[in-house]
């Protein structure tokens, strides 16, 4: 004869058999929630020019703040770590959204720009900020105190990444003091910029290279000899300075990857290593 089981367990057993069953259905959503281009790779594309956010070290492998993060998040949503690389750094927000697949997720210090956001359209979705950087520039050691402005630019020959929040900064910058004398040069590695700011000669060479903060900062480290100087908020084009925030671009047609990266960037397992960035005050950009 089988056991007796009293009333409020024979009500209860049900429930909890229920219960365990809604509990495994839940943790298989929470696992398929996440659908890529292809089943079970995370593609990010990366910038390898802007250490310490996105670099390759000497033997080929990429490293950086970004990196490491990103790595962490697929790993937490059961998804393979792609690399794509991408050669130039102007418009790698634009690729999620391509027709033909780019990749899922755009990274590499991007700077989130109403501009760009409008580049991007309805084809990428931005993700909530997970850092913020203020502008800075990397001078021979010998110039550390003769740029503090962008008047000490004047006549000045100066290196920054193309399209980057850097130029679009010295631009505005240029404009709202009325300066012309200055020659811009465009570049797609920091490192070989930095190196021809430190062992440039004479009156062509060039005096400056602009950055983020932190990059310039490590790269002024590496190379030795030069001095970061002038770290400042970002000018937007109608002359205010502003908050700089990063985000990363997604691919919209990935169902739930959007959302699970901004749950991440609220609750991530590892804590992104850069902080969440310099904190010079800079107001909001409206």
């Amino acid at each position: 004869m089988p056991p007796r089981v009293p009333a409020f367990g024979r009500a209860f057993a049900p429930c909890l058999v229920l219960a365990l069953l809604c509990g495994s259905a839940f943790a298989i959503e929470a696992r398929t929630a996440v659908k890529t281009h292809k089943s079970g790779i995370l593609a990010v594309c990366l910038y390898p020019g802007f250490a310490p956010f996105v670099s390759k070290d000497e033997h080929g492998q990429w490293v950086g703040w970004d990196v490491s993060y990103l790595e962490d998040f697929a790993k937490q949503e059961k998804l393979t770590f792609q690399p794509v690389e991408v050669k130039d750094f102007n418009g790698i927000w634009n690729l999620p959204g391509k027709d033909e697949f780019e990749c899922d997720i755009a990274a590499s210090g991007i700077s989130d720009t109403a501009d760009r956001r409008k580049e991007t359209g309805a084809a990428g979705d931005w993700s909530d900020h997970y850092y913020r950087v203020v502008r800075a520039f990397v001078v021979r050691y010998s110039d550390r105190d003769k740029l503090d402005g962008i008047c000490d630019l004047r006549g000045k020959k100066v290196i920054v990444t193309g399209n980057s929040t850097a130029n679009t900064d010295l631009v505005n910058r240029l404009k709202f003091a009325d300066i012309k004398s200055v020659t811009i040069e465009t570049t797609t590695n920091e490192e070989d910029a930095a190196k021809l700011v430190r062992d440039g000669l004479g009156p062509d060479a060039p005096f400056a290279y602009g950055g983020g903060l932190g990059s310039v900062q490590l790269v002024a480290a590496k190379l030795g000899c030069l001095s970061v100087v002038w770290p400042h908020c970002n000018m937007l084009a109608n002359g205010e300075q502003a908050d700089e925030p990063f985000s990363f671009v997604v691919r919209h047609a990935d169902t739930g990857l959007a959302d699970a990266l901004n749950k991440y960037i609220a609750h991530p397992t590892e804590p992104y290593e850069g902080g969440p960035g310099p904190d010079m005050k800079c107001p909001p950009a409206p």
